[in-house]
């Protein structure tokens, strides 16, 4: 059987559907969230969540087997939420356990925070590489980068010629 956080490894691994398009078995199983994991950024989340969550259930209730620590989940996440967890980490490790569980948000007996994006930390203030950028001096690309919602990757490879403006009258 081996250790549980070797059983986490194995039924999120079993669940990995590479080369399957999930908008394809979105539609195929009529349902918002098909069976399986499509990419590896999320199979390395929800190992990364399901683990900490086995960790914290062997070392509060002893317990070694995926089967009887199903029961805690509530638990782990009402015990974060305590720690104060945001919101978007409390979702994540949500999703992340019910498909170790092969079950849905509404079977589990929860109520998660409401998520904010005013609320998010990460990527809201100054970052280094904004040294030197005015924004006094450069108001128009800043109001332009916010009137078409485009980031900066996507602002630095437009071209002149792709830019159309449109007055909204007919």
């Amino acid at each position: 059987m081996g250790s549980i956080i070797y059983q986490v490894q194995e039924v999120l691994k079993e669940q990995m559907r590479d080369g399957d398009s999930r908008y394809s078995a979105k539609i195929a199983e009529g349902t918002h969230t098909p069976e399986g994991i499509f990419t590896y950024d999320t199979l390395e989340t929800y190992l990364k969540q399901c683990c900490s969550f086995a960790k914290w259930v062997h070392a509060e209730h002893k317990y070694n087997t995926l089967k009887k620590t199903r029961p805690y989940i509530e638990a782990y996440l009402q015990y974060n939420m305590d720690r104060g967890l945001s919101p978007n980490t409390l979702t994540t490790q949500r999703s992340a356990l019910c498909k170790l569980y092969k079950c849905h948000a509404q079977d589990l007996n929860i109520k998660l925070p409401e998520r904010r994006r005013a609320d998010i930390k990460r990527s809201r203030g100054k970052a280094v590489r904004d040294y030197g950028f005015s924004e006094e001096n450069n108001k128009d690309v800043i109001n332009f980068a916010k009137a078409t919602g485009l980031r900066r990757h996507e602002l630095e490879a437009l071209s002149p010629h792709q830019i159309q403006y449109e007055d909204g009258e007919n």
